[in-house]
């Protein structure tokens, strides 16, 4: 009996990834603030203050850069740096409409 090896198998596709707490949670925060202040793009740093706020324990920096990474290999935000080279996130379309799902779905259960 041949058995399958993970490089063998077919790739899964983008609507079968499941995001991560931290991703999903950028994603909800970043949709937030573009809704109410109408900025587009905003300091990772201050992303990651906001997020801690609201965790028991603190999102360490690499997995918070880590996910920011994931998310635009996805095509869900993209990373820019400023004339400091801080790390500023925005959303994309894609992301956006992903985001706005997440944000819908959170709000209703409120």
């Amino acid at each position: 009996m041949q058995r399958n090896h993970p490089a063998a198998m077919e790739p899964i596709p983008e609507t079968a990834r499941r995001l991560s707490s931290i991703q999903s949670d950028v994603l909800f925060v970043l949709y937030g603030i573009e809704q109410r202040v109408n900025i587009s793009q905003i300091h990772a740093t201050r992303i990651r203050a906001l997020l801690n706020n609201n965790r028991r324990s603190d999102v360490h920096a690499s997995n918070f850069r880590c996910s920011c990474r994931t998310l635009s290999s996805r095509e869900l935000l993209t990373l820019v740096h400023d004339e400091k080279f801080r790390l500023l996130l925005s959303l994309t379309e894609k992301g956006r409409s992903m985001a706005a799902t997440l944000y819908a779905e959170r709000s209703a259960n409120i």
